[in-house]
Order: structure tokens, then C-alpha cells, then sequence
């Protein structure tokens, strides 16, 4: 596998002619973290406390069974049993996860699937659209006036550290990929994340990346798959030099500035390359559900995967992937309802001041909406995680805010665009 990826991305480089092929050297210690996260799911899909949670909030699912709500079923139960980081190649070409393979989504159950489906799913083509109509202008000018300058990438060769808090970039999946979580810097692209939302519609978009992607110029991607067949990846870019594009499946699309909106099925397995010799590319990344996942199934996932991301932070101490630590203070900051509830965990728009407020590019750059009461003063929130049970959500979250880094990054695995 090693050997093929490696001579399918110098082959491919080559052919584009790059002066310099920088892919190997340091992939080891970009992916070095990954098995973190994937302890950290464990503890969650093997916790009786967290599958209590579930039951409550989905009342459906075991409690009183729903119908609608039967492949959700045997995906948790999967979750549940399945031998984690386990792929199954299946006769489409996807390799998916079995602990993440939710049943029905396949050409057996009259499901097309194909390395870019906005072709096959009008509910794909139209987010598509309105991605690129809608939410591409406001995500450039935002970027462009509020981001760049405020929120420097990382040294892709070391130094510094590698899995910061997110509200900056994070180094992962492989050498030249950075990630900026969207709901890290909420604050600075605000009109980028109410018109992602309303193009995404449903319960908004899924749960893992959501964020900005950035690939090093002279740069290939490692060939991977992300192995979640209930999700699809839009790829809009922000910042595209000539050349840069993605390849799925054997196909390839480029991704350019301007450009329309690209939406990949991310099971299939694929890369990313970008040949200039001095520009990066960046895109705005989101994960949406597969359409189709019914309504029922949809909202289930959002729920429990909302619920993971609070049972890891107030019962496993653990900051998730995509929370910084002014958000999870400035929840804190709201009392104990706002950490129980599911709000704050599904919204990624939560904290946001109303709609006019600042959403303009180079506007507010403030905090969440929120009083921030004995906010950060260069450091990060810490409390005990063994607190009596008043406060427990505060401590749990301000331990969380501060105590592992790279258990937030590390969710990018081998995974991005």
C-alpha cells in the first residue's frame, strides 16, 4: 500500500510537472496521533454512560424502536462491535470502515454511488450551487480580509506546536495539509458560517470537517479514503492557483479559484495535488450527509455524534475535534444548561451574534457572543476532571479546553482534501 501510493503520487506529480515532490518525509509524524482519536471513540462506543445518553436523547432508537430509525440500529450496534480501523473494500471501489458502515447506502439497495455524486443526487447539485453562488464570494472576502493575516499557518517542517488549539491551523493527514476549524474562527468568518448552513440546510453539516483545507504548493496528498460512507465532502475553493485539483476514484476535477463547488464521495480513495511552484491552495471544506440518509437518520447522527463530542469532553477530559478553548469558556461561561443540552454541540453557528451584527468581511473579530467570564489570560482553562457533581460540566470542559492536543487533531487521521 505504502508503494502504491507513493509511486501513484510521484507518476501523477511528474506528469504535472513538479519542479519538487514533497510528500513523503514527514507523513509518519503528521499521522502520528491518529490512533488518540480513535481511542478516544472507543472509550465513548464502549461506555454503558454514554449509550444512556443516547437512549435519552433518542428515545427511538432502543426504548420505544422507530421504524425509520432501523439501519441507525445496526449502525450503532456496529459501532458498538466492529474491530476499529478495520476497511472493507466493496465492489463499487469505496473502502469504507466497517465500525463506520452504515447499512443501505449501496447500489444493492438502489443507492448510486460514485467518486462525485452531485451528478447523481439533485439535493448534491443544488447545495453544490448555492455553496458556489452563496457561501463562496462571503468565505474569499472573509478569508482573504479576516484570516490570513490574523491566523499564520504553521511550519509544515516542525517546530512549533503541532496540534494547537482551534482556533488556528492544524498540521495533520500528511506533509503541506493544514486545517482551520470553521467553528474555531466562527468569529471571523460569520457570514461564511450562516451561509454554509443555510446551503448545507437539514440539521447542517456533518459532524467531522468543516473548515478551511490548506495544500502546500509542489505538494501531493497521501491516497486514502475516509472510510464514512454516510457523508460526502464539498470542496469550495477560496484560493486556487492553475493546476490544483483532486482525484477520486481514477477521476480527477480541478479546483479553481472562482470556480464551481465540488462535491466528492470520500470513500472512494484519493488524493489531492497541488503543482505551483509558490502558491498554496485553499478550499473550504465541508462534510453533509449522504442524501440518501433519511430525515430520521439524519438528525440521529447529528444527535449521537453531538453526544460523543460532550460525553468526551465532560466524562473523558477531552477536548473534541473542532472546538477551541474560546468557545468551549465562553459555553462554560452560559452555566451548566447550555453544556448539557445539545445545542451547543450540534450548531455550529451557536454563539454568533445576530444575523447583520458582523457579518461582513473584516468585521467583528470578537468573541462568541458571550460574556467570557475569567477568560483566558494566555493559557488554557484546567480543573480537576474528579469533580463532585456540582460544577462537574464547567471542570469537565475547562479541563478538556486545555488537556490534549492531540486528541483534537488527531481526528484528521489520514483524512482531508
Amino acid at each position: 500500500n505504502i508503494m502504491r501510493v507513493e509511486s501513484l503520487a510521484l507518476l501523477f506529480g511528474l506528469a504535472h510537472g513538479f519542479s519538487v515532490l514533497q510528500q513523503q518525509p514527514t507523513n509518519a509524524v503528521y499521522g502520528s496521533s491518529y490512533g488518540t482519536a480513535v481511542e478516544l471513540d472507543q472509550l465513548a462506543y464502549e461506555s454503558p454512560e454514554f449509550w444512556a445518553q443516547v437512549d435519552a436523547a433518542l428515545p427511538g432508537l432502543r426504548k420505544r424502536p422507530d421504524p425509520a430509525l432501523d439501519r441507525f440500529r445496526t449502525f450503532t450496534r456496529r459501532l458498538q462491535s466492529e474491530t476499529p480501523g478495520e476497511f472493507v473494500e466493496l465492489p463499487t471501489g469505496q473502502e469504507v470502515l466497517r465500525q463506520y458502515h452504515f447499512p443501505g447506502l449501496d447500489p444493492e439497495s438502489g443507492v448510486a454511488r460514485s467518486p462525485f455524486p452531485q451528478a447523481d443526487f439533485e439535493e448534491l447539485a443544488q447545495i453544490a450551487r448555492l455553496l458556489e453562488a452563496e457561501c463562496g464570494p462571503t468565505a474569499r472576502l472573509e478569508f482573504e480580509n479576516n484570516v490570513r493575516g490574523a491566523r499564520p499557518l504553521l511550519n509544515d517542517d516542525g517546530g512549533g506546536e503541532g496540534y494547537p488549539d482551534d482556533d488556528t491551523w492544524n498540521r495533520a493527514a500528511w506533509y503541506g495539509w493544514q486545517f482551520l476549524s470553521l467553528r474555531g474562527v466562527k468569529h471571523l468568518m460569520p457570514g461564511t458560517v450562516r451561509s454554509l448552513v443555510a446551503g448545507v440546510g437539514g440539521p447542517g453539516p456533518a459532524h467531522r470537517f468543516v473548515g478551511v483545507a490548506r495544500q502546500k504548493c509542489q505538494c501531493v496528498g497521501s491516497l486514502h479514503s475516509d472510510g464514512r460512507n454516510y457523508m460526502v465532502s464539498s470542496l469550495t475553493p477560496l484560493v486556487a492557483p492553475q493546476g490544483c485539483g483532486i482525484t477520486v476514484g481514477g477521476e480527477t476535477r480541478l479546483l479553481e479559484e472562482g470556480g464551481p463547488t465540488v462535491v466528492v464521495d470520500n470513500t472512494f480513495p484519493h488524493f489531492v495535488f497541488n503543482p505551483h511552484a509558490t502558491k498554496d491552495r485553499f478550499v473550504l471544506m465541508s462534510e453533509v450527509w449522504h442524501p440518501a440518509l433519511r430525515h430520521e437518520e439524519r438528525e440521529a447522527l447529528a444527535a449521537l455524534f453531538a453526544i460523543k463530542d460532550r460525553f468526551t469532553v465532560l466524562s473523558l477530559g477531552h477536548a473534541p475535534w473542532g472546538f477551541g478553548d474560546a468557545e468551549l469558556e465562553a459555553a462554560i461561561s452560559q452555566g451548566p444548561a447550555v453544556l448539557q443540552g445539545l445545542d451547543f454541540w450540534r450548531d455550529i453557528t451557536w454563539g454568533l451574534p445576530p444575523c447583520g451584527n458582523s457579518d461582513r468581511a473584516g468585521g467583528s473579530k470578537g468573541g462568541f457572543g458571550g460574556s467570557r467570564k475569567g477568560g483566558k489570560t494566555g493559557g488554557s482553562a484546567r480543573a480537576s476532571k474528579g469533580a463532585s457533581k456540582k460544577g462537574a460540566s464547567e471542570k469537565g470542559a475547562s479541563s478538556a479546553a486545555g488537556n490534549n492536543r492531540d486528541a483534537k487533531s488527531a481526528k484528521g487521521g489520514f483524512a482531508g482534501s
